[in-house]
């Protein structure tokens, strides 16, 4: 698990990154939002300790735009409070001025841990015989398929195979296929070299590649395009 600082603050986080590393969680550090965004996709990201100079306004609104779910922390100096309060109005959890106070800090890494290390909780017997299917195929290499409702918790089950497998280590990578436009999804998931085709200006490591040793999960796959969906069974049963 990590946590991600986002800004231009590095040096003055060395408190947190300490702490963390003593309570087991990894830092991973990003200048811009673009940057983070596409992280959360990478790194099994539990929180994000933010610096109040990259606009919470535009921060947030990228969550949102991407569906993300992403407990924040804002940083910054004591003067900064009234743009303090506006972050949490819009959705942060903490702010915590400068220089960090270890005695502040703990108890948000020590909530994280204790939530990342619960994994889903069940009392009926259908979701107990689910979660032991589950951790019995995390134990293979099988593709597996996951159905149900929007809210009954896939991603939960995701990442439980995830954790309970031999790839824990490795990155988990989730891509929301329907909230990625049709004409840009086959590079988000294969990816494509330079001047491959007009407008790769930059080659682009796809999210299989980026996967790779670790565990893919491809939600709302049935949004996808039909010819779309036959490139992606390919590649699935040759694991390529």
């Amino acid at each position: 698990m990590y946590i991600l600082i986002l800004g231009n603050i590095v040096s003055k986080c060395n408190k947190l990154i300490d702490l963390a590393r003593k309570f087991n969680i990894e830092v991973v550090t990003c200048n811009t939002i673009e940057q983070a965004i596409e992280t959360y996709s990478i790194k099994n990201v539990v929180c994000t300790f933010a610096d109040l100079e990259i606009s919470p306004a535009e921060y947030f609104k990228a969550l949102n735009n991407a569906k993300i779910n992403m407990p924040t922390v804002l940083l910054g100096s004591a003067s900064d409070m009234q743009k303090a309060v506006a972050g949490i109005r819009m959705g942060a959890i903490e702010f915590l001025p400068f220089p960090l106070d270890e005695d502040l800090i703990e108890p948000i890494l020590n909530s994280l841990k204790k939530e990342s290390g619960s994994g889903p909780i069940a009392q009926d017997e259908k979701t107990l015989k689910l979660l032991q299917m589950a951790e019995k195929f995390a134990k293979s290499n099988a593709t597996v398929l996951l159905r149900g409702e929007s809210g009954t918790g896939k991603e939960v089950f995701s990442k439980f195979i995830h954790t309970n497998s031999n790839r824990a280590d490795q990155n988990f990578v989730s891509v929301n296929c329907a909230a990625i436009p049709e004409n840009l999804l086959e590079s988000e998931l294969f990816g494509h070299e330079k001047g491959s085709f007009s407008g790769a200006l930059t080659k682009r490591v796809g999210k299989f590649e980026q996967a790779n040793g670790g565990t893919l999960l491809l939600d709302e796959i049935s949004e996808m395009d039909a010819a779309l969906q036959a490139k992606l069974l390919r590649a699935i049963q040759e694991r390529v």
